[in-house]
């Protein structure tokens, strides 16, 4: 199976090779190939997958898709929810599944079996090792709260309320650079650590979405992310397959603290969301494996 990965999507690469195409999840070998808008692409008979983003011009993708006839594509970044240029090409090029992320319940993307994925976490966040049954919970919690990241929307006013409540904190303010997962002032596998010796993480409004890398890599270190939105928005951001993770969810960050003060002195509670977050998370990759295997069956 050839996965055809864009190279301008190297913030979830690690997540894609060592999780979402883990080689003990097929029966097939799988065979990644990096590509970009300046890539020849050589016509195969065999099973290809397409991952990319908005920055392959939709004229590279659409000379991909009939040279290779993917029976799969995972559209990646589309958080604003603009890029329907590309969801209607492939309900006419013969795509069969669709992987996407963010919530897009406004699209219709009529006969291809769409679904949600997680965001993931960034490349060298687990030092390239699969999170698939190779890691573990820490329940013993060096910081009540962490948050690394820039100040949006409703983030500061976060900040301030947590601060007020839990005194035992890390809060490091930088701009994230979205070009290279390397170029952090906290490197991805130094986030790792600092997540999994945090209790909460609070998760703050991005530019327009609930949903950011954050709360999937608090999940897979052992944090256990506080969102602040209304019951409406949490049901359509997060679409997976009508399992959203165990998040503490508030209308207010008043009441976010409230809940998070609540489940602090309940250690058998902390335990029993950050274990089901785990299984979650797990449960999220197996899930898309399946689909794959099952599709690449019927094509193949």
């Amino acid at each position: 199976m050839n996965i055809f990965y864009a190279l301008n999507s190297a913030w979830e690469f690690d997540f894609f090779k060592n999780d979402i195409f883990n080689k003990h999840l097929y029966k097939k070998k799988i065979n990644f190939q990096l590509f970009n808008n300046d890539t020849e692409i050589i016509s195969n008979d065999e099973s290809n997958i397409i991952v990319l983003n908005r920055l392959i011009k939709i004229s590279s993708i659409e000379e991909m898709i009939k040279k290779l006839k993917p029976f799969a594509i995972f559209h990646l970044s589309d958080e604003w929810g603009l890029d329907d240029d590309y969801y209607d090409l492939y309900k006419i090029s013969g795509v069969k599944l669709l992987f996407h992320q963010y919530g897009l319940r406004k699209y219709n993307f009529d006969k291809i079996s769409a679904f949600q994925i997680p965001l993931g976490y960034v490349s060298g966040f687990l030092q390239n090792k699969s999170f698939i049954n190779n890691h573990h919970p820490n329940y013993t919690k060096k910081h009540d709260f962490a948050f690394v990241g820039e100040l949006k929307n409703d983030r500061e006013y976060m900040l301030d309320k947590f601060s007020k409540n839990f005194k035992n904190n890390f809060i490091h303010l930088s701009k994230t650079n979205w070009s290279n997962p390397d170029n952090q002032t906290i490197k991805p596998y130094q986030l790792f650590n600092l997540y999994k010796e945090s209790l909460f993480v609070p998760i703050g409004r991005g530019n327009i979405s609930l949903d950011c890398f954050r709360i999937y890599e608090a999940i897979v270190a052992g944090a256990i992310p506080v969102i602040c939105g209304s019951s409406k928005e949490i049901n359509m951001t997060f679409n997976f397959h009508k399992k959203i993770p165990n998040i503490i969810i508030a209308d207010t960050w008043d009441k976010a603290v409230l809940i998070s003060k609540k489940y602090y002195a309940d250690k058998d509670k902390l335990k029993d969301i950050i274990f089901s977050n785990y299984s979650w998370f797990n449960e999220q990759i197996t899930y898309i494996s399946r689909k794959i295997s099952f599709f690449e069956e019927l094509n193949f």
